[in-house]
């Protein structure tokens, strides 16, 4: 799925912009090594379903995602 995403913001989006986003895979229960208030933007779609520990998951979006910045799960 992320290569969807990449290939379709490849399309839809100018070179800036693209430079302007960090692609990243991980373990949405852990994400220790990643600073807080690190993203403007995380999103999470059909992955979170794999997820044993939603809450932490949750906890983690709120935790790295920077104030002002946006979350989106679907």
């Amino acid at each position: 799925m992320l290569e969807v995403g990449i290939k379709r913001s490849q399309s839809a989006l100018t070179i800036e912009e693209q430079r302007r986003i960090e692609w990243m895979e991980g373990d949405a229960e852990n994400l220790n090594n990643i600073p807080d208030n690190s993203f403007d933007v995380y999103t999470i779609a059909y992955g979170i379903r794999n997820c044993v520990h939603i809450e932490q998951v949750k906890r983690n979006i709120k935790l790295l995602t920077s104030i002002g910045g946006k979350s989106l799960i679907m």
